[in-house]
Parts: structure tokens; C-alpha cells; sequence
């Protein structure tokens, strides 16, 4: 295969990649959140509601993003490396959804925290790892999320692949 093709069935490849981890990572959080939650079915219901349909439209988002783009990807050999002069105007939206989604579960889960912090229920070990690791998890997703905000609108498309997460 030339490098231009593979190249371009890369990129394509990884960021589909990238989504599905992402979706995963996600989900898993969420079953978290429905945990601190007590499964309460509104919960369950309406966060899962929302997380299908959040993914629904990143992938559906990021399908047009490679359509898109595709056409533009090269092969430079001098710096042995994939890149593009071109930006899919989707993509920040993509990434916008997908903070907006891990904000809200950010914000349920930080509720739950500040409910149960002087109660015996947030003594144990187990319990402070459910509310702080995931605290941290959806602090740091949120400013790489914003970071890559950040790239893809105010950067050179040379420089797109830098912001990826």
C-alpha cells in the first residue's frame, strides 16, 4: 500500500479508535455514576439516553470529519508524518458534545460528593476512590477536551494533530 493510502487509512482508523476508548472510558464512569447514584432509575434511564445519543452524533460527526478531511491528508517525508492544510469545521463541535456530556456527569458526580461528605458513608476507602478518582478523571478529561477546543480553532491545520483526545 502507498504511504499516501496508508496514510489516510490511519488517521481514519485512529480516530475511530480513539472514540470507541473514549465511549468505553465513558460508559464505564457512567456505570460509576449510576452507582453513587443507588441505580435510581431516572439516573440509569436518562444518563444512558444521553450518553447513546452523544455517541450516536460523534460518531455520526466524526464520520463526516474523515470524509472531509481524507482528500486533504499527505504524506510528508521529510518529517515522516501525516498531515493536513485542511480542518473539518465538525470536529470542535464533536468535542463540545463530548464535554458537555462528562461536564454532566462532572457535576452529578460532584453533588453525590458534596451530599456525602461529612457522612460515614464516604469513610471508606472504596467510596472515596468512586468520588475522587472520577472527580479527577472528568477534571483532566475537561481540559484536554478544552485544549483541543483550543488547537482546531485557533491553530494552523498543520498543527491539528497535536490537539487528538
Amino acid at each position: 500500500m502507498p504511504i499516501s493510502k496508508f496514510c489516510k487509512a490511519w488517521v481514519v482508523v485512529n480516530g475511530f479508535a480513539e472514540v470507541f476508548s473514549i465511549a468505553i472510558s465513558d460508559l464505564l464512569l457512567l456505570l460509576r455514576v449510576h452507582a453513587l447514584w443507588d441505580n435510581r432509575r431516572e439516573i440509569v434511564v436518562g444518563t444512558l439516553v444521553l450518553y447513546i445519543l452523544l455517541y450516536i452524533s460523534v460518531a455520526g460527526s466524526g464520520l463526516a470529519a474523515a470524509i472531509d478531511v481524507i482528500p486533504h491528508l499527505r504524506f510528508d517525508h521529510v518529517a515522516s508524518q501525516c498531515f493536513t492544510d485542511h480542518k473539518p469545521q465538525v470536529l470542535p463541535v464533536q468535542w463540545a458534545a463530548s464535554l458537555s456530556l462528562e461536564l454532566f456527569v462532572l457535576v452529578m458526580t460532584a453533588v453525590k460528593v458534596l451530599e456525602h461528605r461529612r457522612s460515614d458513608q464516604i469513610i471508606t476507602p472504596m467510596m472515596k476512590a468512586l468520588f475522587y478518582d472520577q472527580l479527577m478523571y472528568y477534571v483532566i478529561i475537561a481540559i484536554l477536551r478544552v485544549f483541543n477546543l483550543v488547537i482546531w480553532l485557533n491553530l494552523a491545520p498543520s498543527l491539528l494533530f497535536l490537539g487528538i483526545l
